[in-house]
């Protein structure tokens, strides 16, 4: 049943992924800690993606206007380590939500699947669009559509890590806002590549978070305030809009890393 995730559902937490010990706090430090699987205080969301239709991870049709779109895979070139990199799920075809290893505390029995092997950290990544036009729709296909998220304050969503995948396993992650300033023309944005001869679209508005593979389900949240939701400085500058958001991205922050997590329950949050 689609729905919108009433406020106590969604809880307020720390930016990083959580442990088992209650801190009971709304703001945090993007690079560690451990805290509660949930959180204290309530806060009013929207969900976005529950993952509980099988053979494709859908965008559910809530929220004013109504939200539209898939999650995928991309690849957008291996640069520094063209060799080994592998993906799951890879590129292309649809992106099936499965059975994750743990139960998750959201709202369904499905959830996300991704990892990455030595992969370049900005070229893979999973994400989905807010929205995308329906079928007859004059905008064109491979133009991206913003969505306005000026009445939410940030995002938030369930996550898990394998202990089993390794002792190696990064737990740096990335996720990001795109805008279309920000997305290369040729990916359906506003933000001409190469500008004076160098490659500085896709540095977009984004936040890191950390998490322990110890195979238990946290929640992660960012606010649009938090002082670690900004660009990276390496491309385009360009001021943080909500009215020209496309979608959400989650990315490896390290390159050649192996990664391999889960996700559930993708809110926004008001």
């Amino acid at each position: 049943m689609l729905r919108e995730i009433k406020p106590s559902r969604i809880l307020t937490v720390c930016v990083v992924l959580s442990g088992a010990a209650a801190l009971g706090c709304a703001d945090g430090d993007p690079t560690g800690g451990n805290g509660p699987p949930g959180g204290a205080e309530p806060i009013d969301a929207e969900l976005v993606s529950d993952f509980n239709q099988p053979g494709q991870a859908m965008v559910l049709p809530l929220g004013s206007p109504l939200r539209n779109g898939t999650w995928y895979a991309f690849d957008y070139g291996q640069l520094a380590v063209p060799v080994r990199c592998t993906q799951t799920p890879l590129p292309g075809g649809a992106y099936a939500p499965d059975s994750p290893p743990a139960t998750s505390p959201g709202s369904g029995g499905l959830a996300l699947h991704a990892a990455w092997d030595a992969c370049e950290a900005f070229a893979v990544g999973i994400g989905a669009d807010f929205n995308v036009p329906l079928t007859g729709a004059p905008a064109a296909s491979d133009t991206k559509v913003p969505y306005d998220v000026s009445a939410f304050s940030g995002i938030t969503f369930l996550a898990l890590a394998l202990p089993n995948a390794g002792p190696l396993t990064d737990t740096q992650l990335r996720v990001a806002l795109p805008l279309r300033a920000t997305t290369p023309i040729p990916d359906g944005g506003l933000c001409a590549e190469p500008i004076e001869g160098r490659s500085l679209c896709g540095d977009h508005w984004r936040a890191q978070f950390v998490f322990q593979p110890d195979g238990s389900w946290h929640r992660v949240t960012v606010r649009f305030s938090d002082a670690v939701f900004k660009q990276d400085g390496w491309g385009v500058a360009v001021p943080w809009n909500p009215a020209d958001v496309t979608g959400v991205q989650i990315q490896p922050l390290d390159s050649g890393e192996l990664y391999d997590f889960w996700i559930d329950d993708v809110a926004l949050i008001r």
